[in-house]
């Protein structure tokens, strides 16, 4: 999974928004130690949503979904300041 992070640098982020599912691009990276960091800015609304409900998913694909690598990620997110 770790390589086709590697691969990409947006991936799609599902949170929750008045109860009801929503899905945003987001971009990522991977640091040295192998972590996953998401780049949320403040004033997007899927930051507010995290904060309310810290259970995301997410979704990175290489090439496409016929015969291509893809991964799912489900966490929960810890915000930071």
């Amino acid at each position: 999974m770790r390589d086709l992070l590697r691969q990409q640098d947006v991936a799609a982020l599902g949170t929750l928004r008045r109860d009801e599912p929503f899905v945003s691009m987001v971009p990522y990276a991977l640091l040295a130690d192998g972590a996953l960091v998401v780049h949320v800015s403040r004033l997007a609304t899927h930051t507010r949503d995290m904060e309310e409900h810290p259970g995301v998913g997410g979704f990175a694909q290489a090439g496409s979904l016929t015969g291509e690598a893809y991964a799912q990620l489900m966490s929960s997110a810890p915000t930071l300041p």
